[in-house]
């Protein structure tokens, strides 16, 4: 079998191309491939590469391209926060033939069902920001500190975040720190010894539901406390056994009505207490940490790849 396989590296450290730079070197051990660059494979096609009609490019940094050259049906692994609107791009579907589609970020059960009619849809896995995060993470998890009993949350806050910050800014429970501030900014090694040193790490939707705090929190045993998280990954995640879930739709509806700011914080800290009383606590962070174990390591997610690119049945 021989395969092209495309991606474009970007940058040093920066996780997702180095991924696929592991992914390139082990796949290529095992079979006859052809490296081309997503810019130069992009002009073969026609297509750009940031954005195509306000939408993102199937041949964006974030994707990784493999194709069977014999069949010429073709795979696409996407770790993009937007990688489920990329299936609209039906043109360039036909184009590059592709037959299998896999990523996690907003992968909710509506998208799977929509477009798994015409195409598959493969669930994967999430990543960390930079590839140097994992020792950070390692070094500040060698730290024995006695834990703070109360949340924590850095983050830049837009959209919901801006509301939430103005709703637990008070909160005795909860460290809301705004990473906007420069008083609240943290290097990588100061923030993940901080997180270490919490209970509780809260974790509030971005531009993907699920993001690079999540797998922060489950490395360092801290328990992530968060919204609904419904995206379908490879290894599902799911509440109660990987995560607590203690703002519910009720507080959702309620985080632009100034009125209710206390009845927020106050059942907020109440399921907060609750956690702390149910005796579940380990149960959920030996979870998490197996899960990160076994779905966010370098050289599980290479092999990971190689066994979708297996169920996309493009050879």
């Amino acid at each position: 079998m021989k395969y092209l396989v495309s991606f474009d590296a970007y940058q040093s450290n920066w996780y997702v191309g180095e991924l696929y730079n592991k992914f390139y070197k082990f796949f290529s051990s095992q079979y006859n491939c052809e490296y081309v660059h997503m810019t130069e494979f992009a002009k073969i096609h026609g297509e750009p590469t940031n954005y195509n009609q306000n939408l993102p490019s199937l041949f964006n940094i974030y994707n990784l391209i493999v194709q069977d050259k014999d069949t010429k049906k073709t795979f696409v692994h996407s770790l993009h926060d937007y990688a489920v609107v990329m299936l609209e791009h039906k043109s360039a579907i036909d184009k590059l033939n592709i037959k299998a589609f896999s990523c996690s970020s907003n992968l909710t059960s509506d998208v799977f069902n929509k477009y798994e009619k015409y195409i598959k849809i493969i669930p994967s896995f999430y990543i960390l920001e930079n590839l140097s995060d994992y020792l950070d993470l390692q070094e500040a998890k060698k730290l024995k500190q006695e834990k703070i009993k109360k949340a924590y949350f850095n983050g830049l806050c837009y959209g919901h975040r801006s509301q939430y910050y103005n709703i637990f800014k008070n909160n005795l429970l909860i460290d809301f720190k705004n990473k906007n501030d420069s008083n609240d900014y943290k290097t990588k090694q100061q923030y993940y010894s901080t997180v270490s040193s919490y209970k509780y790490g809260l974790s509030l939707n971005g531009a993907a539901k699920i993001c690079y705090r999540d797998l922060e929190y489950f490395a360092l045993r801290t328990l992530n406390i968060r919204e609904p998280l419904n995206i379908i990954t490879y290894d599902q995640l799911k509440e109660d056994q990987h995560y607590k879930v203690i703002i519910d739709s009720d507080i959702q509806s309620k985080i632009y009505d100034e009125s209710k700011f206390d009845y927020i914080n106050e059942k907020i800290n109440n399921k907060i207490s609750e956690i702390d009383r149910s005796g579940e606590l380990d149960y959920i962070l030996n979870n998490s940490e197996k899960w990160f174990d076994e779905n966010c390591l370098p050289e599980k997610q290479t092999k990971l790849l190689c066994k979708f690119i297996n169920e996309s049945e493009i050879s």
